[in-house]
């Protein structure tokens, strides 16, 4: 089964601010070309996300709730993150949240443990 990546005009921001914190503006505007470039994926726009984020909002934190949003409107099978207020919320009621490396061990990727 092939997968699609699904993401959102609200990641793309957070990512780019993150590494344009962390490593300088350079770094922040080539990690969100790099995000787009992603060849199987659907990118949610903050249009959508405003349309259907009233229907989730009793099962995420405020800044949280575009991420989930995404996720349905995207019809994510998984929601990968490294939250864990996330991933012990409500929000597990609406889309199957799984640590990073559970997701590659589902995805039958074999890791060293160096």
């Amino acid at each position: 089964m092939r997968r699609s990546l699904v993401i959102s005009d609200t990641l793309i921001s957070e990512v780019k601010e993150v590494f344009t914190r962390l490593y300088g503006r350079e770094a922040g505007n080539y990690t969100r070309f790099y995000i787009e470039s992603f060849p199987s994926k659907r990118k949610i726009s903050t249009l959508e996300i405003a349309e259907e984020k009233g229907k989730y909002a009793s099962y995420a934190r405020d800044e949280d709730l575009d991420h989930l949003t995404a996720a349905k409107v995207g019809e994510a099978d998984y929601f990968i993150t490294t939250d864990s207020d996330f991933a012990g919320s409500n929000a597990k009621a609406v889309v199957k949240i799984l640590t990073p490396k559970k997701f590659v061990g589902l995805m039958g990727v074999k890791t060293s443990n160096k």
